[in-house]
């Protein structure tokens, strides 16, 4: 429980479930032939961009922190 309530601090089960919601809605309205605004493939673009890129950003921070520099 101590996990959820960390991660739910951190607001990364509150991004993914904002991602799945709309990537959802339009695969939704893809996959039963309805049309589908642009608006919405703009905000899916852009929420998944953000997902992915910040799970890329917390990767390297965490192979940074995991490799200091050397000193030399």
């Amino acid at each position: 429980m101590r996990t959820f309530w960390k991660l739910l601090g951190e607001s990364v089960l509150v991004q993914s479930a904002i991602a799945l919601i709309i990537v959802g809605t339009v695969s939704y309205g893809v996959i039963s032939q309805a049309p589908v605004p642009n608006e919405y493939w703009t905000l899916a673009g852009l929420v998944v961009g953000f997902f992915f890129g910040a799970k890329v950003q917390q990767a390297a921070q965490s192979k940074a922190a995991s490799y200091p520099e050397k000193e030399g």
